[in-house]
């Protein structure tokens, strides 16, 4: 070899070395070595990118990506949009800069996008071409204005319609006399029912609304998960397959209709509010009895979440635990219930001073494997109880006590805030 002739590696021995760096800082400086060193690296620097878009920071966001760098924009993986009516001017080359985004996999509309026409239309018609991506599996819509013919919202699932996995759709709401993006043009109408061939995974969050049920059509979804407006039922297309379904709901509401099809393997029960525990078990034991093919279950989730309004704190009473063992044991009469999870948290106000002793745990421990040692002693009963409280907008956990075979419960921390 001639003297100064430089020598390069082998590309692939840079892409062995390159994997096992860790850290952005030093991916970044191994970009820096050279042209080739920077191509191998870019991929780990940018993988599973997210873009945080908020108001007014939209355009000093995008502005790099679209004329200093537009070849990054295939490695933005996440868009998480919010929008504000202060944010101002919008220019008219951002659907151009989301265009690029081709490797998009997941798309979250969140505060303030009320429907495509109540924002900018620079921002609308970009949103249409970040549905429009190739590759996107994830939409999440939150606090959406809906028109009494979805017509905008189905028209929107009908450009992802075909590699859309997963959909969440929170806090939808029905409007009367929205702007009309579709007769409008800056979206394309929709086919009267559209089909989501892709779909695994549904999560319908206080979102209600009847088209819905006559303009969508989920046949392979595997997951629903339902937070339950008033009057809620499930959509009359959820397959017979459905492998999980999780409803969220409060005692003092309506159990949803769950149909005459439905067999899951997994059914996850998230019950919450200031109630007495009877209020819990009546709704949990409703809920059962509304299941089409109870034999079909294998695994039984119960969370009972109990709400502190003031300083006394609701526990379970033994007559509780008796109802609670009297339903399961009718459930597990089927034969095929493998595993039941039962998760009791007991959250207090932030302001509240909760009348509480060191001996209250041990108590409620006590009371609880007295109360369903036929099950527990089986092993098909896993049980968790925690006492916490909402402090400086976190969440203290002041005891908790877990694991279905033991004798005694586990120590408890006491904090000096007690």
């Amino acid at each position: 070899m001639a003297q100064g002739t430089e020598q390069k590696l082998p590309i692939e021995l840079i892409h062995h070395i390159v994997s096992l760096v860790d850290g952005c800082s030093n991916l970044a400086a191994c970009s820096l070595v050279c042209r080739d060193w920077s191509e191998v690296c870019r991929p780990y620097i940018f993988d599973n990118y997210t873009i945080f878009l908020k108001g007014d920071n939209i355009v000093s966001r995008l502005l790099f990506l679209h004329f200093t760098a537009p070849h990054l924009s295939e490695y933005i993986a996440h868009v998480d949009l919010t929008w504000n009516t202060s944010a101002g001017f919008l220019p008219d080359w951002i659907p151009k800069c989301f265009r690029r985004f081709k490797n998009l996999r997941s798309l979250y509309l969140d505060e303030g996008i009320t429907s495509l026409s109540s924002i900018p239309l620079p921002l609308a018609l970009g949103i249409t071409s970040l549905l429009s991506a190739p590759r996107i599996k994830e939409l999440s819509i939150s606090e959406w204005a809906i028109a009494e013919d979805s017509s905008e919202l189905i028209a929107m699932l009908a450009l992802c319609c075909k590699t859309l996995e997963q959909l969440e759709l929170q806090g939808t709401c029905v409007c009367d006399t929205p702007a009309n993006s579709v007769d409008s043009g800056l979206i394309t109408a929709a086919p009267l029912i559209v089909s989501m061939e892709a779909l695994r995974s549904l999560e319908l969050l206080q979102a209600c609304h009847p088209t819905l049920d006559t303009r969508l059509r989920c046949p392979k979804i595997e997951s629903l998960e339902i937070r339950t407006p008033i009057g809620m039922q499930l959509p009359t297309w959820v397959p017979d397959g459905l492998q999980e379904l999780s409803i969220y709901s409060t005692a003092r509401r309506f159990v949803p209709n769950l149909g005459k099809t439905i067999h899951p393997a997994l059914l996850a029960i998230r019950i919450s509010g200031y109630h007495p525990y009877p209020m819990f078990t009546s709704w949990i034991q409703e809920c059962i009895n509304r299941l089409p093919f109870p034999d079909r279950l294998r695994h039984f989730e119960i969370h009972i979440g109990q709400l502190g309004m003031w300083s006394e704190v609701l526990y379970p009473q033994p007559s509780d635990y008796e109802t609670m063992l009297r339903i399961l044991q009718q459930l597990l009469a089927h034969g095929s219930l493998e595993r039941i999870d039962l998760r009791i948290v007991i959250t207090m106000e932030s302001h509240t001073r909760p009348v509480w002793e060191a001996g209250d745990q041990a108590r409620e421990a006590s009371k609880l494997l007295v109360g369903l040692a036929p099950l527990l002693e089986t092993g098909v009963l896993h049980a968790v109880f925690i006492f916490q409280r909402w402090r400086d907008m976190e969440l203290e956990v002041l005891w908790s006590w877990s694991e279905p075979h033991s004798k005694a419960p586990r120590m408890c921390v006491v904090t000096d805030s007690i």
